[in-house]
């Protein structure tokens, strides 16, 4: 008998490790919100960045200092950055206010950097350099930068995104990393440490890069990890469910208008309170003044979301403030149009604009349309200088796992042969597939965690 409950104990086993071996990794995720909170940020990742390992523009004259963390990751697509500076938020631009700058290197051959990226409270910046021995700084136009920047608890958070393409960064890149705080002066900290003394530049890395010293970065080894299939799943354990398919994507078109008016449209957050801050993004159009739309050209806007992937889609949803005052008026009309590849769209659907002067919700059910980018073309009211919104909502089928809505294991069962007691070979067998199930239970709370 010890012999048959030895040999059972071993099958049972080497079952519980193949068994926990077959559960698949869950996917890391990162979505740009600001709060940091997201499962593809490594608590072992972050680098942190002081006076002592870092090297100022120019040393401080005040008592001014800083210090921060930061930390990179990638998918397929895109590259992530996070930022947490020990710093109150102050809100301008780069020189300004509180910054963020990832310099980047993709060009072997330049002798300075090749493009720069931006994130503060007031606005992002996205450029590439025309030259490739001097620094000649251009817009991106149509960039995928996608950023938020918050204070918390007297720090301030840097949350961003940008398209791998975009820098020719899938494979691999060279980075500088930069935070500047302006307080009394603008004081701004790089990383990592570059050559001092007379082989020194000024300006570094405006006008030279330091190969030596810079960082190189291979895009696979900063890469989330994505879901291992589970090769004994089927078409059953698998359901088709509608979700908000654009909350946390990038959107073009809709560059800020001011530094005021620049909420998030697709970070979930679509406020009622009536306020004249942050928590709204304005459109805006004054034909009478010098300039007269920075975001809406002749009074309409055309707003982009990428969902990053086709989908199916049933249903938009628009959340606007029809205040009616001080300039601000509902749209005059709204439409949606769709595109798999981003060049060629579907014939434009009307969605009604939503009526009264209080903050509303409108929506449009699409029929059964398809695809990847979506724009919305939003036409101003006639004599209104500001349109405000603040979340757009795109619906879409998404495929989602059996299981997946409850993190509650399976509750053991009983065997189905009674146990007598002194039933030496019962009592062999209620132990095994009491194992059996224990063994069961603890492969769903690792499969969920």
């Amino acid at each position: 008998m010890k012999k048959i409950i030895a040999i059972l104990l071993s099958v049972l086993m080497v079952v519980s490790m193949v068994v926990v071996f077959a559960v698949p990794a869950s996917a890391e995720t990162i979505v740009v919100d600001g709060d940091l909170a997201d499962d593809g940020w490594a608590a072992d990742g972050w680098t942190t960045v002081t006076p002592d390992n870092g090297y100022w523009q120019t040393v401080p004259k005040t008592s001014d200092t800083l210090s921060y963390k930061y930390q990179l990751r990638s998918d397929d697509t895109k590259l992530y950055g996070a930022v947490i500076a020990d710093c109150a938020l102050v809100v301008g631009g780069n020189g300004a206010g509180t910054n963020v700058r990832l310099w980047i290197r993709t060009n072997d051959e330049a002798t300075v950097y090749t493009h720069f990226y931006d994130i503060n409270a007031a606005a992002l910046d996205a450029k590439y350099n025309t030259k490739t021995d001097a620094n000649s700084a251009a817009k991106i136009d149509g960039t995928s930068l996608n950023g938020v920047a918050v204070e918390n608890e007297g720090k301030s958070y840097f949350e961003f995104s940008v398209d791998l393409s975009e820098f020719g960064g899938k494979t691999s890149f060279d980075y500088f990393m930069s935070v500047s705080n302006k307080v009394n002066e603008n004081v701004c900290l790089f990383y990592p440490v570059v050559t001092e003394g007379a082989d020194r530049k000024d300006n570094l890395p405006y006008n030279t890069w330091d190969a030596a010293n810079d960082i190189t970065v291979n895009t696979a080894d900063i890469a989330l990890k994505a879901d291992v299939a589970d090769e004994e799943s089927s078409d059953s354990d698998v359901s088709v469910e509608s979700a908000n398919v654009a909350l946390g994507k990038n959107y073009t078109g809709a560059d800020a208008a001011n530094a005021t008016y620049t909420a998030n449209l697709t970070d979930g957050e679509a406020s009622d309170e009536e306020k004249y801050e942050s928590i709204w993004f304005g459109l805006y159009y004054n034909s009478k003044a010098t300039t007269p739309s920075v975001n809406a050209p002749d009074g309409v806007a055309n707003i982009v979301i990428d969902l990053e992937d086709v989908y199916n889609l049933d249903e938009v949803k628009l959340h606007f403030w029809n205040a009616n005052t001080s300039g601000i008026g509902a749209p005059a009309s709204i439409a949606v149009s769709v595109s798999e590849d981003g060049d060629t769209y579907s014939d434009a659907i009307a969605v009604d604009p939503a009526v009264g002067d209080a903050p509303a919700w409108t929506a449009k059910e699409l029929g059964e349309v398809s695809g990847r980018y979506v724009k919305f073309t939003i036409t101003m009211a006639e004599g209104a200088t500001w349109c405000f919104l603040n979340e757009i909502e795109v619906y879409g089928d998404v495929e989602v796992a059996a299981g997946d809505v409850s993190d509650v294991p399976s509750t053991p069962g009983k065997p189905n042969t009674p146990v007598k007691p002194g039933d030496a070979s019962n009592s062999v067998v209620f132990v095994l597939i009491a194992l059996i199930a224990m063994a069961g239970s603890a492969v769903v709370i690792k499969n969920r965690k």
